[in-house]
């Protein structure tokens, strides 16, 4: 950062507030698959009101978000 200018590092706090989200049709799936490659995940899938989802931790620690849908219409696939 700019120090300089007065800008300052984010906190872990903060980078875990500033997220993207990515949707996908098969969030369990990809949970396997992203675990497998060593993704850090600060929430595994779970159930919200408005949709399936899940965070991860991308190196620089800002969440980076996957959904799946509506609840109820997108129970894990198995």
């Amino acid at each position: 950062m700019d120090r300089a200018r007065g800008a300052e590092n984010s906190s872990p706090a903060q980078k875990r507030a500033t997220h993207v989200e990515f949707t996908t049709d098969d969030l369990d799936a990809l949970y396997v698959q992203l675990m497998a490659k060593g993704v850090a995940f600060h929430q595994p899938p779970h159930d919200e009101p408005w949709e399936r989802s899940m965070t991860a931790l991308d190196p620089d620690g800002y969440a980076v978000e996957f959904a799946q849908g509506k609840r109820g219409a997108n129970q894990p696939k198995r």
